[in-house]
């Protein structure tokens, strides 16, 4: 199967939740993302939560926030909300507001879900149902790509996969398919193989594009230097 871009075949402007097993390309497809949305260009903002240290910290280059603790992803996910609340009372007051696409990517959700500050993790989780339910008709959007092993119903709350497209790689039985896409039956082969279904059930079968270490490396030095 041919790689292809990741932004000729799903819908940018609205959640995704991405899953699938270890080593089957979930941090493939989220720098994928990342690189197509920054190549649209400002005014997209774009802010990047990974509590495992890893995956993100290249694009600091590009100033690009990284959250990699708790109490930060906590305060960026609150000041967000609250952004997307004001949005909504000016229009609701009939003002004309210039607005721009805002991207949060929150990379292994459960390290969220399942953290120690129990306190900490309830109130993001709270914050990130509210973007999922209300977001995407906000302006021009809060939009939420989040990534996780295994979305079940104690790591991504109903709420929240009921609002989100689905990209699911390879998983390692037919109960990953189910919980992630509600069918079994895929036989994907890992490596960026992936089946994508937008918010109106259609499903399209392709293949990410090899968005590894040295790719983001290149991208992230050709824009440096532009």
């Amino acid at each position: 199967m041919t790689a292809v871009n990741i932004g000729a075949c799903i819908n940018l402007d609205t959640h995704l939740l991405i899953a699938g097993e270890t080593g089957s390309g979930k941090s493939v497809c989220m720098n994928a993302l990342i690189s197509e949305i920054y190549k649209k260009g400002p005014p997209a903002e774009l802010y990047l939560i990974d509590l495992k240290y890893i995956e993100f910290s290249r694009y600091k280059a590009l100033n690009i926030p990284v959250y990699t603790d708790i109490e930060s992803a906590a305060m960026i996910i609150n000041k967000l909300y609250h952004r997307m609340i004001e949005r909504y009372k000016h229009i609701a007051a009939g003002e004309c507001l210039e607005t721009w696409p805002v991207y949060l990517f929150i990379d292994e959700y459960a390290e969220i879900t399942a953290h120690e500050n129990k306190k900490l993790a309830k109130r993001i989780i709270e914050n990130i149902n509210s973007i999922a339910r209300m977001g995407r008709a906000c302006g021009r959007g809060f939009h939420l790509i989040i990534a996780t092993q295994y979305p079940t119903k104690n790591i991504v709350s109903m709420q929240l996969k009921m609002n989100c497209q689905k990209i699911c790689l390879k998983c390692n039985n037919d109960i990953g398919y189910r919980v992630i896409l509600d069918k079994s039956g895929y036989n994907l082969r890992g490596r960026g193989d992936a089946v994508y279904i937008d918010n109106y059930g259609n499903e399209t079968r392709f293949q990410v594009i090899a968005a590894t270490e040295k790719y983001i490396d290149t991208f992230i030095n050709k824009c440096i230097k532009q």
